[in-house]
């Protein structure tokens, strides 16, 4: 489902005629079960993305990668990467339109290759060209949660005001000496 296997059709051979002839028959029949199921369209479309974004039936993808002598524990980390960077990369662009950043450059390539799988058919392989933008926006989170974990950090170090110190003024040169550390460290 979502796929197609080049086993289920028979090759022309000279039994069955002209291979321009075959072909037209092959389309004729897959037209027709096509307008005779056009109820699966949604489900065939979501299987299509899925495929291509690894998350239909991921063994199938893993057995895809044995069968052209991938080993299955290289398939599966890679799978497994794939959904941290995913997901990261789904961080990073919220961060982004945040700070009101151009998005199009980035998210244009998923776009692009998620409409051809709705309208094709999904294979991780066709995602390569894709995979620089996500691990960008990734890298945008992974940016984020550092500047964050420093600047939690760096508040930690601005020391507390002394018995007798004037509290507004211990106040108000920790403050000052926080937003200084924070701005410092943070790429933003």
């Amino acid at each position: 489902l979502g796929s197609w296997i080049g086993m289920c059709y028979p090759n022309p051979s000279p039994t069955l005629g002209e291979p321009a002839y075959f072909a037209q028959q092959a389309r004729k029949a897959g037209l027709h079960y096509m307008r005779h199921h056009l109820s699966r369209l949604p489900v065939v479309v979501a299987a299509r993305v899925g495929r291509e974004w690894s998350i239909f039936r991921p063994s199938q993808m893993v057995d895809g990668g044995s069968g052209e002598g991938r080993p299955r524990w290289a398939s599966w980390s890679g799978w497994g990467m794939l959904l941290v960077l995913v997901a990261s990369g789904a961080a990073g662009t919220w961060i982004l339109a945040r700070r009101r950043m151009p998005l199009i450059p980035l998210l244009a390539p998923i776009v692009t290759l998620t409409a051809v799988a709705a309208f094709f058919y999904g294979g991780a392989r066709f995602r390569a060209p894709v995979e620089i933008s996500v691990l960008l926006l990734a890298t945008v989170a992974i940016d984020g949660l550092i500047a964050t974990a420093g600047r939690s950090r760096n508040t930690s170090d601005v020391p507390e005001p002394r018995r007798g110190q004037g509290g507004a003024e211990a106040t108000k040169s920790g403050v000052m000496a926080t937003t200084r550390m924070a701005t410092t460290r943070s790429f933003c």
